[in-house]
């Protein structure tokens, strides 16, 4: 009698699911008329263009991000590069230094 009380829990699956497995039941979404209705609707909407156009559409909005990567690195190299200059002329350390022109 003891056993019945003791309610059971079970363990959350983890991991993938063996290949030789059971599929895990899916409930049908598109099954309800209102919710076909509304996919129809998003569809209608949607661009459709062939996969070549848009690989060479990302891989063009890839060189743009990689472009403006780029111009950032420059900026920030360009400050640092400013503020260590103004570091010396702050601090006079070119006062004495010894500079040879490799030219």
């Amino acid at each position: 009698m003891k056993d019945m009380d003791t309610p059971v829990i079970a363990a959350p699956a983890r991991g993938r699911r063996p290949l030789d497995g059971p599929a895990p039941a899916t409930p049908d979404i598109v099954s309800d008329q209102t919710t076909r209705a509304y996919v129809d609707e998003l569809r209608q909407d949607t661009a459709v263009m062939p996969k070549a156009q848009l690989a060479q559409s990302l891989r063009v909005a890839e060189a743009a991000g990689m472009i403006t990567a780029f111009q950032y690195n420059e900026t920030a190299n360009r400050v640092a590069m400013l503020k260590l200059f103004a570091q010396i002329r702050d601090s006079k350390a070119y006062k004495g230094a010894r500079v040879t022109d490799r030219a």
